[in-house]
């Protein structure tokens, strides 16, 4: 449960709902396949044990967007999701479009240039994008 507040429950609210809160939720207007659509973007959640110190690659925010912004969207309502932790200096991805696995998003994640660590690290981001 905490995960989700910490990580999706404001992203959704705002999108789904109206209900905003800027130190969680940055909104732009991107344009996608042509069609503009209102970005609800998350923070960047971290999460780190054992002394593991997350670390989010400096460019990877521009690489998720413009992954994204290379999508084909058919719809009113489009959702992201991110993740990648590392630990015993290896890493897990994995990249959700519309709950479904994204190859196109796991490989931005894997390219985007990660800090191993023996410690375990975690980082997560959610972008919902609705229709204009």
């Amino acid at each position: 449960m905490t995960n989700f507040i910490l990580n999706s429950f404001h992203v959704l609210l705002a999108a789904l709902w109206g209900k905003g809160d800027p130190e969680q939720v940055n909104t732009e207007e991107w344009f996608v396949d042509g069609k503009r659509f209102t970005a609800y973007i998350g923070n960047f959640g971290t999460r780190s044990f054992d002394g593991g110190k997350a670390s989010v690659p400096p460019k990877l925010f521009d690489t998720i967007q413009e992954t994204i912004r290379l999508e084909s969207l058919v719809g009113e309502v489009r959702w992201f999701r991110f993740f990648c932790c590392a630990l015993d200096n290896s890493f897990t991805f994995e990249a959700l479009k519309d709950n479904e696995l994204w190859a196109s998003g796991v490989r931005c994640l894997k390219a985007a240039g990660w800090e191993p660590s023996s410690q375990y690290y975690s980082v997560r981001l959610l972008i919902v994008l609705c229709a204009v």
